[in-house]
């Protein structure tokens, strides 16, 4: 499913237009993109949790050179899916 039947199937179900459903799609997500970048935790009961974890730094190996290398620390965003969306998709 891409983006323009998602929000006609919301805009459907909401009963509102396109233009609407978008406009709810994206405050939606800027409110949550907004939120993790301050570090919050966001749970949707039955759904699931997003947060960014940060992945600490490390050295590896180059394999070529033999050269030891840091790897920076970086953000992740990561999803934890809730128990009742695993038993809605038959997973586990």
């Amino acid at each position: 499913m891409d983006n323009a039947e998602f929000l006609s199937l919301l805009a459907s179900r909401l009963g509102c237009s396109t233009e609407n459903a978008f406009e709810l799609t994206r405050s939606f997500i800027d409110s949550m993109t907004t939120e993790l970048d301050k570090g919050a935790v966001i749970t949707i009961s039955e759904f699931g949790e997003f947060q960014v974890v940060k992945e600490e730094e490390y050295v590896t190996e180059n394999p070529v050179t033999k050269e030891s290398i840091l790897v920076p620390p970086k953000l992740t965003p990561q999803f934890m899916p809730a128990d009742k969306l695993k038993q809605d998709l038959h997973i586990d």
